[in-house]
């Protein structure tokens, strides 16, 4: 090995003895080269696995043997302990290699703060020694100057050990305590608590997390590291050990800076709470303009799943409520205002439903709600008054309000089951990550591989190298990613590549994951994931949008759920069945039938038992036992000597001489199969002989035994061809057996019923034919027979959909829902995973992010923006300033990617953002357009023009499209939301051309007014369903994250405005030249792109569709058409 160049060192070679992994008694000797002196020892070292460290010796003349040394490290994260210096001419440095899972960063602004229990200090007061003097020895013991020099006592009065050193920062080794240490007295903190173990040469220390402060609780003496080894962890940062009122002092002074800077007038998280106050007074005047209205009393009906409330009032209606489809609330008080003019609303608000009408003649209002809720939350009775619902705003709000206090309060917890973490499951620094884009402390690991074999088996594929970038950055954050994705960069595909890896890495090591995937919306959330499953479960879901079929709201489950009982029968019918087995189900589903179909009180009911025992006895002679069997037979003996009692004394036949007629008569009726299943076994032959008797003896026996219909009726299903017969003939047949039977109610004029003793003969056969079941199963081989009927047992539970539903929230891993939904769920997670989050404002964002310990956030902020509150927005403006307002309009994505990715302001911090740079949707001349306009030309196509061709005999093959409509044509219409009638023409004219030549094809058609969006509906739904069917029309608000084959955009501004400055350019384009929507309206098409519209309106103003409108006047990459 070279040595390290120090001049003026003398150079010696020093013998290493090197102990690799101590636990495992690896103990090896190495040689290396080292400059070496009696205070300095340092070089390069190679391990035996190849890694090469530096190590650095510094010898203390008052304590040689107990500090640490760093290695400088190569992917390896590991100190060494300097066991022994040897002297002589040869330097022995005995050296344990200490390795740890990961390093927690702690600033010098929030130091860990170690407080001395009493008992501790009451035991060591045994010892002689002070509070301070005890702190002292346990900061000498249990920790390192972070440059790895040792803290050593001072040997006399006139040595002091320097300020670095006692002041940190400081190195400690720790282990995550998941249960109280051995030896925990019962009633101290601990022993319910979670906490930390620090570890020194021969003692460790517990202590446990209390309002920000570790408590020490337990020191005592270890004999070895060996079980505790593998889970190592490091401490590197500012740590103080003190007694409660010292230490209280210094939390005090760094709390309250921290706070100051999370809470400063200007700072960026107090901004977004004086929105929130902005939003909260505007929402409730609004509904104090709208007025409220008393009532009298309601009444209420049930009307399908909901209940429709009709209110008599006492007060005239409100001009706000007339014309309009309001949700209303009810309060026992009205709202009034505040000390400082406010208004405030009553506490106790009650959903009352959607106003449906409202009739000032007869003073009454109607209303609906979709649901039936509980006594306690309907309106109150009588005396009451309605006004705007402001439950759902209160809650939305509230939510908002809780995310942000936590956040803002630096709220910590502790991760709840039995599995603690040292700064709790929320993140520490998320609200200094917020406001500043750093944190001062983060944890490291080494980093876990982002693409594994099983990864890529589960996807189907390899991710690209930016997808396994991407990957690597989320996987491994400390504490929040960002990704951007550009529109079809795969960020889906990602999202789903993030979770699989996270419970792959998870089973790994034998943890618990739990995963938060949710969005803005919820369109975005089901397409997040959509198919996912992790360990053979679908996402727990929650809510969904209101106003959906359950089966709508619960589409996923429901899917997974027919999946898996599609994936069941394809098992069932490849596993041999057994004959035994398939005999007791099938018995087993007769009997189900059986009882679905007869009630005990029919008189009919005994005939059918009887009938159904025969033939069981009949079909699996030989398989039952002879017991059985005599139990069997002697109460279907019973049955039919009953039946030809009853017989004898019914009147459907006169007396005859010949009684033994009569029994003759009865025993054929008793063998007759009115069950269709019976039927098919020998049903047409006892028909056949019932007829032949009654043709040689009906005349003698008289009576319904000699009818013409009974008699055709019994030769028509004799003679039947098909099995069973058709419905006629099966129903004049059995018909014909009641009336022989006397069972026929209308024929006999009276009602039958079964008696008293025909109940419990049917009870006992049907007894009798359930142990015949179970014996069958009992009998049946095990093997594929028993792995069948676990397969059918599966099926059949999962079809309970609440059940699968429990299952999923108990035993899955994944939850998903919206960013406000989600804050009903009181569970912390390991990663939250938030889709579409340049959307969301951080208001809404902070509900998710409060509950993560790691953060992923996936977006684009150059497409669709947040949506605020314009009027809050107004008054924030005028209150704070122009320039604050501004802070509104970013969305917080957008914030932390230009934090994250600054190399200045990001010096110091790992890498936490990332952009997706190949895109797999467009054409690549629309990737091109695409990139070039909104993404400084850093996005490339990662499919090629064959594989993108719309192969159609229209426009030349270009891919890109303007259809010119000048003004001539008919220009725009008055009014705020603008409509043109010629380019909705034009635009549906388009739609079918192209569906004529490629019907596979989808499209999408934005228009950027709704005015004008609803007549293209209109024509749409004109037009034939095959066609209609495949053109889905909207505004560019909704189609985000959407693409189609082909895109139609109508821009609908025509007019005569053509000036420079910028109100006249607002005038002309209006909202049309915000670079957001244009972004996402060009970006939905894989194929084809047409722009319908006045280009000499809306092209020159908006350098998007200026490029476009050359490209196609072009001709090389784009067609021009022109409507003049």
């Amino acid at each position: 090995m070279n040595p390290t160049d120090v001049p003026g060192r003398e150079e010696r070679t020093a013998t290493l003895r090197v102990i690799l992994g101590e636990m495992t008694d690896q103990d090896r000797s190495l040689t290396a080269r080292f400059r070496a002196d009696e205070q300095r020892a340092e070089g390069t070292l190679q391990l035996p696995d190849g890694r090469e460290v530096m190590l650095v010796a510094e010898r203390d003349n008052t304590q040689a043997n107990e500090f640490l040394v760093e290695a400088r490290r190569y992917g390896f994260q590991a100190l060494y302990e300097v066991v022994s210096v040897s002297g002589g001419d040869r330097k022995w440095i005995t050296l344990r290699q200490r390795a740890y899972l990961s390093c927690i960063y702690l600033p010098e602004d929030t130091p860990l703060l170690i407080d001395l229990s009493d008992d501790v200090l009451r035991e060591h007061q045994l010892d002689g020694l002070s509070p301070d003097a005890l702190a002292g020895q346990l900061a000498v013991e249990f920790l390192a100057a972070q440059d790895g020099r040792a803290i050593t006592r001072p040997q006399s009065a006139r040595m002091r050990v320097p300020d670095d050193l006692l002041h940190g920062p400081h190195l400690a080794f720790f282990t995550l305590l998941e249960r109280p240490g051995v030896g925990s007295r019962p009633g101290t903190p601990f022993s319910t608590g979670s906490g930390i173990r620090l570890w020194a040469r021969r003692r460790a220390a517990d202590l446990m997390l209390e309002e920000g402060i570790l408590r020490c609780v337990r020191i005592f003496e270890h004999r070895t590291l060996r079980e505790d080894a593998a889970r190592m962890r490091l401490l590197q940062g500012y740590i103080r050990f003190g007694t409660g009122e010292h230490l209280a002092r210094i939390r005090s002074q760094t709390r309250k800076a921290v706070l100051e800077s999370l809470t400063r007038p200007h700072s960026y998280l107090a901004g977004w709470g004086y929105y929130l106050e902005l939003e909260r007074r505007l929402v409730f005047e609004e509904a104090a303009n709208v007025g409220t209205v008393r009532y009298h009393s309601y009444k209420l009906d049930v009307d399908g799943d909901g209940l429709r409330l009709e209110f008599k009032l006492t007060t005239p209606l409100p001009e706000g409520f007339l014309g309009r489809a309001l949700d209303l609330d009810a309060a026992a008080e009205a709202p009034d205002r505040d000390d400082s003019g406010h208004w405030r609303f009553p506490p106790d608000l009650k959903r009352a439903g959607t106003m449906e009408r409202a009739d000032r003649q007869t003073s009454r209002l109607i209303t609906y709600l979709d649901y039936q809720p509980d006594f306690e939350s309907l309106p109150p009775e009588q005396n009451g008054f309605l006004m705007l619902s402001l439950i759902g705003d209160e809650r939305r709000m509230e939510r908002r309000s809780a995310a942000l206090e936590t956040v803002s309060g630096g709220a910590v917890s502790v991760r709840p089951k039995g599995d603690p973490r040292l700064v709790g499951s929320r993140l520490a620094t998320l609200g200094e990550l917020l406001e500043t884009g750093r944190a001062g402390a983060f944890e490291t690991r080494s980093r876990d591989a982002a693409v594994t074999t099983a990864l890529r088996e589960h996807l189907g594929r390899d991710l690209t190298r930016d997808q396994r970038e991407a990957l690597d950055i989320a996987l491994n954050t400390p504490d929040i990613a960002l990704i951007q994705g550009p529109p079809g960069t795969g960020k889906t595909t990602v999202i789903r590549a993030l979770v699989l890896r996270l419970m792959e890495r998870a089973q790994e090591r034998g943890e618990q994951m739990r995963v938060l995937v949710t969005s803005y919306q919820h369109d975005a959330v089901d397409n997040a994931i959509q198919g996912l499953e992790v360990n053979g479960l679908p996402p727990q879901r929650v809510g969904g949008k209101s106003g959906l079929a359950h089966e709508e709201r619960h589409r996923q489950l429901y899917k997974w759920i027919e999946d898996r009982k599609k994936y069941c029968d394809g098992v069932l019918e490849q596993l041999p069945d057994d004959p035994l087995r398939a005999r007791a189900r099938e018995l087993a589903h007769r009997l189900d039938r059986y009882r679905f179909d007869w009630d005990l009180q029919d008189p009919r009911a005994l005939p059918a038992a009887v009938a159904l025992a025969e033939e069981t006895l009949l079909t699996n002679a030989g398989h039952i036992s002879l017991s059985r069997t005599e139990a069997v037979r002697d109460v279907c003996q019973k049955a039919h000597t009953h039946s030809i009692q009853a017989a004898a004394a019914l009147s459907v036949f006169p007396d005859s001489e010949d009684a033994n007629l009569k029994s003759r008569l009865n025993a054929l009726l008793a063998q007759q199969r009115v069950l269709v299943e019976a039927f098919a076994d020998d049903g047409q032959f006892q028909a056949d002989r019932l007829r032949r008797f009654l043709s040689r003896n009906g005349a003698y026996l008289g009576g319904v035994a000699d009818r013409e219909d009974i008699h055709n009726a019994l030769q028509a299903v004799a003679m039947q061809q098909d099995t069973p017969p058709d419905s006629e003939t099966w129903e004049a047949y059995v018909r014909s057996i009641r009336i022989l039977q006397g069972d026929d109610a209308e024929e006999n004029g009276e009602e039958t019923s079964q008696t008293t003793a025909e109940r419990p003969l049917t009870a006992t056969i049907l007894e009798q034919l359930d142990a015949i079941v179970d014996d069958l199963l009992d009998s049946a081989q095990a093997g594929y027979g028993a792995i069948a009927d676990a397969v059918q047992y599966f099926r059949e539970e999962i079809g309970d959909l609440a059940r699968t539903r429990r299952m999923v929230e108990e035993y899955g891993s994944i939850t998903a829902g919206t960013c406000q939904q989600i804050a009903e769920q009181a569970t912390e997670y390991d990663f939250v995973i938030i889709d579409e989050a340049a959307r969301a404002m951080p208001l809404d964002l902070l509900i998710p992010m409060v509950r993560g310990r790691r953060i992923v956030l996936v977006g684009d902020h150059q497409q669709l923006p947040q949506i605020l509150e314009d009027q809050a927005v107004q008054e924030y403006s005028a209150t704070k300033g122009v320039e604050d307002a501004a802070m509104l309009q970013q969305s917080l994505f957008q914030r932390l990617y230009e934090i994250f990715t600054d190399p200045k302001r990001n010096e110091g911090q790992p890498r936490r953002a990332f952009r997706l740079r190949t895109g797999f949707r467009m054409h690549p001349v629309i990737s091109r357009l695409v990139s070039e306009q909104f993404y400084d030309n850093d996005v490339e196509a990662g499919c090629s023009a064959d594989e993108r061709d719309h192969g159609l005999p229209l426009y030349g093959g270009k891919p890109l499209v303007w259809l010119d409509i000048p003004r001539s044509r008919g220009g725009e219409s008055r009014g705020q939301s603008k409509t043109r009638q010629v380019e909705v023409d034009a635009v549906v004219v388009e739609a079918e051309r192209i569906l004529k030549h490629a019907p596979q094809y989808t499209i999408g058609i934005i228009a950027y007014y709704e005015r004008q969006a609803a007549l293209l509906r209109t024509r749409i739904r004109e037009l034939p369903l095959e066609l209609s069917q495949k053109i889905e029309v909207g505004t560019v608000d909704s189609f985000q994250g959407k693409e189609f084959d082909v895109v139609l955009l109508s821009t609908v501004r025509s007019n005569g405005e053509r000036s420079d400055d910028e109100d006249a350019r607002r005038r002309r384009v209006g909202f049309l030249s915000l670079k957001n929507r244009l972004c996402v309206s060009l970006s939905r098409a894989r194929r084809l792109l047409i722009v319908c519209g006045d280009a000499e309106t809306v092209a020159p103003p908006i350098p998007a569709l200026d490029a476009l409108y050359r490209r196609c006047l072009g001709g090389e990459e784009g067609w021009y058409i022109s409507y003049a």
